[in-house]
This record gives structure tokens, sequence and C-alpha cells, in this order.
């Protein structure tokens, strides 16, 4: 710091490790104390400028920040454990970035943050640069989106059914649109009829509920009709968007792709929980990346921000730069812009996984927290069950705690997926397992498990290492209530 007042004072991340921080970062967001740890230095600095204030000493910091982030007029969420193993439950919301990521913005140390760092530096940005900050902010990380995927060019939506709705709209509009009869979802809560709909374009679904062959999408592509009503496109939705996963047989993005350019048709995919990059995680084949659907043949594919990119919740669409253009182009596009502090929380979080991809240091500090938690060995989680099992077992209302080898997945409990996991089954002493949950589910922060007949199922799979303390904390205070 230039200014001598500031001299010796500690830095957000010695902040984050005092005493009264580390009380508060139990119960509290990392990403959202870090955050509002920044902006406490940044409010105490701009009153010693204006001499409004005292200098409090570096040592008194800690405990003037924990009080003001206490009494705060906008209260810090409470992080809620996710012992589900589903790693992106979606019930509760998007999977944030490791936290040494979100200190590193709230701190200033990138462009830009998720949460309050974002807006300003966003709005800093604003009255520095020429032209309209939100297109240059979009522009950037669309920049950085394609360049991660090997992509010629990128948009940036609110969300994947937007991104699709446009392609579909500027590229479909009164044509017929092929796709598998069992691959016909909801689009991020939206249906996927309903989203041709709104684009004037017509699904023409091929093949069976859970099969569709080559031969059949040759077929349909081959049929002669008038020109404005005839195939304008095929379109592949990834097996990870199944909410549940029954056995299926559909062509390969790379057979559906030379089936697509031998009668001239771009071939669009929506990847589901695919990211930009591949990842080589144990249970997740067949979860296809955007580099890998390009390669296949994909014309364009779409990828959600808030799964594996790690970022906030909207859509990146990937490919042609003339399909691009096209999307950009289109009336309907206007219908899903992208936020000031969204595009800047995207462009922060995309130059992160930058400079992860490019240094084996730096994927450790700062990859997604959703693919830390999937490169988990089972072996560091059977030694985590086991380690938590006995602790669990010496409380008085725990009748029972056992390790076991589990399973966990993406977006459900449920959803097939079948990636190696470790869990710690409890039973309760008194009351049943079902109270139990609910017990949990209520608890400060909350613990949402699962039920497993007269056991309440701890899956490690998706609680990052540094929670595991606060399970044990979380079933003491229950056991000193009940």
């Amino acid at each position: 710091m230039s200014n001598p007042m500031f001299r010796g004072w500690p830095s957000v991340a010695e902040l984050m490790e005092s005493p009264p921080l580390r009380a508060l970062a139990a119960r509290v967001q990392p990403q959202q104390l870090a955050a509002d740890v920044g902006r406490f230095l940044n409010r105490v600095r701009a009153d010693l400028h204006a001499a409004t204030a005292d200098a409090p000493a570096p040592a008194d910091l800690a405990a003037r920040v924990a009080s003001w982030i206490a009494a705060h007029d906008s209260p810090v969420d409470m992080a809620a454990i996710n012992a589900t193993g589903a790693v992106f439950y979606e019930p509760l919301g998007e999977t944030p970035p490791s936290d040494q990521t979100a200190a590193q913005l709230a701190a200033g140390q990138f462009a830009a943050g998720q949460l309050a760092a974002a807006r300003r530096a966003a709005a800093q940005r604003a009255t520095a640069e020429p032209g309209n900050p939100l297109s240059s902010s979009r522009q950037r990380a669309a920049s950085l989106a394609a360049k991660l995927a090997g992509a010629e060019s990128a948009a940036l939506f609110s969300s994947v059914a937007g991104a699709l709705a446009t392609a579909l709209a500027s590229l479909a509009a009164d044509g017929t649109v092929l796709i598998a009869r069992g691959q016909v979802l909801d689009i991020d809560g939206v249906a996927l009829p309903a989203l041709a709909r709104c684009a004037y374009a017509k699904l023409r679904e091929i093949g069976a509920a859970n099969q569709a062959t080559a031969a059949q999408f040759e077929a349909a592509a081959s049929i002669q009709q008038p020109s404005e009503h005839g195939p304008k496109l095929l379109l592949g939705i990834a097996p990870s968007s199944f909410r549940m996963r029954p056995p299926y047989s559909f062509p390969d993005w790379a057979t559906l792709g030379s089936v697509a350019r031998r009668h001239q048709l771009p071939l669009l995919i929506d990847l589901g929980s695919g990211g930009l990059t591949p990842v080589s995680i144990e249970g997740l084949d067949g979860l296809t990346s955007a580099a890998e659907a390009l390669r296949a043949g994909a014309d364009l594919c779409f990828v959600r921000g808030e799964k594996l990119v790690g970022g906030p919740r909207c859509g990146i669409a990937l490919g042609s730069a003339r399909l691009i253009q096209q999307l950009e182009a289109h009336p309907l596009r206007a219908a899903w812009p992208l936020s000031l502090s969204t595009s800047a929380a995207l462009e922060a979080t995309l130059d992160a996984n930058l400079e992860a991809s490019g240094s084996a240091s730096a994927e450790l500090d700062f990859e997604p927290l959703a693919i830390r938690l999937l490169r988990v060995s089972a072996e560091n989680l059977r030694n985590r069950a086991e380690r938590l099992a006995p602790q669990l077992a010496a409380l008085d209302f725990i009748a029972t705690a056992e390790a076991r080898h589990s399973k966990a997945s993406l977006t459900t409990p449920d959803d097939g997926w079948e990636i190696p996991g470790w869990s710690v089954f409890i039973r309760p002493r008194s009351g049943t397992a079902s109270g139990l949950l609910e017990r949990l589910a209520n608890a400060t922060p909350a613990v949402v498990g699962r039920l497993a007949g007269d056991w309440v199922e701890l899956n490690l799979r998706s609680v990052p290492p540094t929670r595991d303390i606060d399970l044990v904390a979380i079933l003491e205070q229950l056991g000193q209530a009940s």
C-alpha cells in the first residue's frame, strides 16, 4: 500500500485465517465472506482518506471485520452442506467456485469477481473504458470461452434455453428439427417442444423412446419436402441432461455429425452438464465437453456456466463463427441478455480456468469446486468416511455410524451416473431416520443428506473436505439440543 497509514495491515487472505473470521467461515459461504472482508477494508480506507475515522490497529482489524459483517444490513448467506452425493444438486443452486478463487476475486487480484467484487470491478470499468461496459465484458468472456473450447466464436445468453431458442429461430424457423425421440426433454426447466414453438420450428422425433439409429436419421434427412418445410438441422441432447438414465442407444456425436455433413445440415448439441474442456474422471464416461463435441462435428454446442465451468448461471453457445453471427443478429437474442455482474463473474471464472489449464499449481488453487469434488479419489473419500464415522458414533444420540462404499451422481441422487463414493451412514438412538434428516435440514448451516431405510446417508463425494469438521459440529449441536 502506498499510504503509510496502511502499512502493516493484513491482506484479505490473512484476515480470513484469523480466529474471529475462521469462526464465521464455519457458517458462511466462503466466497461471500471474502467479498465482505474486501468491502469492509475498502470502506475503512475510504473513511481514512476522508479523515472521518481513526485508523484501527492491524491487530484489531479481524474483530472489527467480524463485528461489521455480523451487524451488516445485508446478511451473509448460510452455506448449506450438500451431502446428497449429487455434485450439482439443483435445489441448492449453483456449485460455488473454489474458496481460493473466491478469495482472490474478492481481494481484487482478478479483473472481476463473483458477487460484490464483480459488481465493483464492473462499475470501475464503466468509468475507465469507452463504450458499453456490458458489451466489452461480454465480448471478453465470450472470447475466453471460445479460446478454452477451441471454437471459432462464442455468444453468451442468460440461459441455455434462451441460447437454444435463439438458435432454432435463426436456423430452423418454418422448418423441421431432427432429434431422437428419447432426447425430447426439458431444457433448463422449459419443455423443448415449447422452445421449438417459440422459434416457429417443428420437432421431428426419430426412433423409439430410448433408441434411435444413424440410418433413421439418414432417412429422415433424405425426405424430399418443400425447402421451407424440410429438415433444417439436427439436434442432440447429451445424456447428462437426463434426470433418470435408463438404458438407451443413440448415435454418437461423430456419427450424427457425418449424417449432418452429408445432407449439409448443421448439427447442434446441448451438452447438459458438460464443460468447455475434457475432464478425465472415473464414472463420467460419456460426459462430452464443448471441445470434444466440436471435434466430433458439431457446428454449435451449448454449455452451462454453472456446471463444470464453475461460474454463474448462464448459457454459452460455441462453434461456427457464421452461425454465432446469425444468433447474435436475430431479434430473439435480445430476450436473453447477460447482466453486467454475471458477465464480469463469468469473465473472471474463465480467466481462472485458463490459468488452471496452463499450470499444475494454478489448477490446485483455481480449478472449479465441482471438478475438484469429482476428481477426489475413492481412497481419499474412504479415509474421510472412516475418520468421521467413529466421531459421530461417539455422540450420545447416535446409535451407530458406519463408513460404507456408495455411489455418487451429477444432478440428482438417482440420475444413473456411476461415480464412486464413500458415505457415513448414521442411525439415531431414538426417533426415526427421517426425523434426523429433517433436523439436519433445519440446522444452521443446513445439512442435506439422503434417507437410506433406517439410516441417514451423508455422501462425502459432494462435501468439500474443509466441511467435515462442520458435519461433526452440527451433529454435536443437535445432540445437545435433544
